[in-house]
């Protein structure tokens, strides 16, 4: 189970300053126009407003967030850029709306209570590697859930060109790259 999260913002001018694009495509899906920069999907244009990724919570992983450096660095600086801005709207996924306060009870502390499995690597059969929850008794290699994205790439000793993990003061973690 998993669950994006948006900011929707009505004012142009305001994805224009915080949320701007240099080099992009456009796109259509669902009869939305898309905007695509860098192999990221950024912004979801719909007719009278902008729908601007937050991130993503999925069951057994830290919750990840959509990094916008023009407008913030850090959960701390994304949670004054929302109060600064009470005109932007929050929602997930499906269109429900949500204070700063119930988006940090649903997503920014999202898998602090979270049983803590431990996983080890498994070779896929046509070459790299996937995770599966360990035996209890089990004694190779093991990483600690909730996953961090970070480390699971370090675990994996897998990479990508296309998505870079990094970490604010406070310990969340920002991609560049697209996942929703």
């Amino acid at each position: 189970m998993s669950t994006n999260y948006y900011m929707r913002i009505f004012d142009k001018k305001i994805v224009d300053k915080y949320f701007p694009f240099k080099d992009y495509e456009e796109e259509e899906m669902d009869g939305d126009l898309v905007i695509v920069e860098n192999n990221k999907r950024c912004i979801i244009e719909h007719p009278n407003s902008y729908l601007v990724h937050i991130g993503k919570r999925s069951s057994g992983w830290l919750p990840l967030f959509q990094a916008h450096k023009t407008a913030y660095n850090s959960v701390m600086e994304l949670k004054n850029f929302l109060r600064e801005h009470p005109e932007i709207q929050i929602e997930d996924e499906y269109e429900n709306s949500m204070t700063l306060k119930e988006l940090q009870e649903e997503f920014f502390n999202w898998g602090k209570n979270s049983p803590h499995y431990r996983y080890k690597r498994i070779m896929r059969p046509h070459g790299g590697y996937t995770l599966e929850r360990a035996e209890d008794d089990y004694k190779g290699p093991c990483i600690q859930g909730p996953l961090s994205h970070i480390e699971y790439m370090k675990f994996l000793e897998e990479g990508s060109p296309y998505i870079t993990y990094t970490k604010d003061a406070d310990g969340y973690e920002f991609t560049d790259g697209d996942f929703s």
